[in-house]
């Protein structure tokens, strides 16, 4: 039963039904009071018919002026309801009748609100009636009988034919409805999984497209001209299009240069050039939009610039172009055109057109990183030979270190030793100038005094003249000495100009030149 809600309680009803069901309670609610205002129909009165007109009336004015409040739908199966019980108890005689009538309940319950207020007014008429059944009983016992007038039984039996032929053709219209529903519905489904079946074979066939192109070795050639030559052709025949080109930014993107054109099996890679002033639209579509779809790109906004220069003289219709990123950056467009007749771009030619601007994208950025990589190897190849020349003028230098350590020990050596002789020699040169000052110049200087006394007591001019001559000599050998000290004690040399400088000084100071 769960399964069964869930498979049929949905919401199949109408406005239409539902004026419609209303409108039939209203007008049997109204036939009644007309045929017991003229004729006595025993089964009822106008003091129950009056208020229940009055009642319908309302609720058939909320229905027609709030139709989707469900409320009032379920007060106008409730008004049902109620006017068959009032009856039934106002007359009990009339159990006979009620029975068939609160048939209708559920009737009315499954054309409103669907199955499972059917059910439950289903269950309710049944236990009013079992309800109903012991009211009878306790009434009348076994003695419960059935009056019968013709008239009024033919006035009643016309009135409930007409209730179940209502709620029948009511029904049918419903049923039908839904089955005509059912196959326009199954007409879309067909239409739908046909066009579902067409997108899938077209992506599928996108699929392995992009999968073969993504393992071409032109899409990581460091040559620009073989990548963009595999993608517009792959493009061309993929998409059944006329051409396919390629253009990138130039002039810091004031112009675009067409740097590849694939069109039916011809190729050119001539240099064309658009510039952003005669085309500031299109130029800002680019920069601006994911891609642009232009099915008349003669009436397109972003493409009605080409009309006169470029679309109208080549004969293009069509055009799909999608810009090419790199790093978040405009780099250029994939530009997918038609000639000759309009072409319907679907989401599914976009988004591939979107996948070969990121093969572009993509190829472009390893050419970039297989350029960088070949200029790093080539750094590093110069770096190696540098690194050599560098390991080889480290060795000559560790060669010369090592010559240069062994000079310096032996270097070291022979300072020492030279240190050792020139502390020997000063040594021996301090005793000399020791000997010099003080045993050389003693008797130098008792001669000098000797021959000052000598000079003193002659007076032969002959020995004068000697002993001039000796003093004089004494005088220079005595100044020679004193300099020979000097220089000793301080480490000076003593030249030849030195001793003739003293021996000249001394004349002129004795006065004997």
């Amino acid at each position: 039963m769960k399964r069964l809600l869930q498979q049929t309680d949905f919401k199949i009803q109408s406005k239409s039904i539902l004026f419609w069901t209303v409108g039939a309670c209203l007008f049997l609610t109204f036939s009644l009071f007309i045929a017991e205002i003229f004729i006595d129909l025993k089964a009822t009165s106008i003091n129950i018919l009056a208020p229940l007109l009055l009642v319908i009336i309302i609720i058939s004015a909320l229905t027609f002026k709030f139709p989707e409040n469900d409320f009032i739908h379920h007060l106008l199966i409730l008004y049902s309801f109620i006017t068959i019980e009032i009856h039934y108890l106002a007359n009990v005689n009339s159990f006979h009748i009620v029975v068939f009538c609160l048939t209708m309940v559920p009737l009315l319950a499954l054309l409103i609100k669907g199955l499972r207020a059917s059910l439950f007014w289903l269950l309710i008429s049944i236990i009013t009636t079992s309800v109903n059944l012991k009211y009878v009983n306790a009434t009348f016992g076994d003695f419960y009988t059935i009056e019968i007038n013709e008239f009024n039984f033919y006035v009643f039996g016309i009135l409930f034919c007409i209730s179940y032929i209502a709620v029948t053709l009511t029904l049918y219209s419903l049923l039908s409805t839904a089955y005509n529903d059912m196959k326009s519905k199954n007409k879309e489904l067909d239409i739908f999984k046909n066009k579902v079946e067409e997108k899938k074979l077209l992506l599928e066939k996108y699929q392995h497209n992009l999968l073969k192109l993504s393992k071409d070795e032109s899409i990581s050639s460091k040559e620009k001209k073989q990548l963009f030559k595999i993608i517009c052709k792959t493009a061309v025949k993929t998409l059944e299009i006329s051409r396919v080109s390629i253009w990138l930014f130039g002039n810091e993107k004031s112009i675009f240069e067409r740097h590849f054109l694939y069109e039916l099996d011809k190729e050119s890679d001539e240099l064309v050039t658009l510039r952003r002033e005669d085309f500031p639209k299109y130029f800002e579509a680019v920069k601006s939009k994911p891609y642009i779809s232009a099915i008349d790109a003669k009436k397109h906004p972003d493409t009605m610039e080409f009309k006169d220069k470029y679309l109208s003289p080549l004969g293009i219709y069509s055009m799909l172009d999608c810009p090419i990123i790199i790093d978040r950056e405009t780099f250029g467009v994939i530009c997918c055109e038609h000639k000759n007749e309009l072409k319907e771009w679907s989401t599914e030619d976009e988004l591939y057109v979107q996948f070969l601007a990121n093969f572009i994208s993509l190829g472009i950025k390893n050419s970039h990183v297989k350029l960088l990589l070949d200029d790093i190897v080539d750094k590093n190849n110069e770096l190696i030979g540098k690194n050599k020349e560098i390991e080889s003028i480290n060795e000559e230098l560790n060669f010369v270190n090592e010559e240069l350590k062994t000079i310096n020990d032996s270097l070291e050596e022979t300072v020492k030793n030279r240190t050792f002789e020139l502390e020997s020699q000063n040594k021996q040169l301090s005793e000399y100038a020791f000997i010099n000052s003080h045993l050389l110049r003693a008797p130098l200087s008792r001669v000098l005094g000797l021959s000052d006394l000598i000079s003193r007591e002659v007076t032969i001019p002959k020995d004068v003249k000697l002993l001039n001559s000796l003093a004089k000599s004494t005088f220079e050998l005595d100044s020679i000495i004193k300099k020979i000290s000097d220089i000793l004690y301080d480490g000076n040399h003593i030249t030849r100009e030195d001793v003739n400088s003293i021996i000249n000084k001394n004349l002129k100071e004795e006065g004997f030149e």
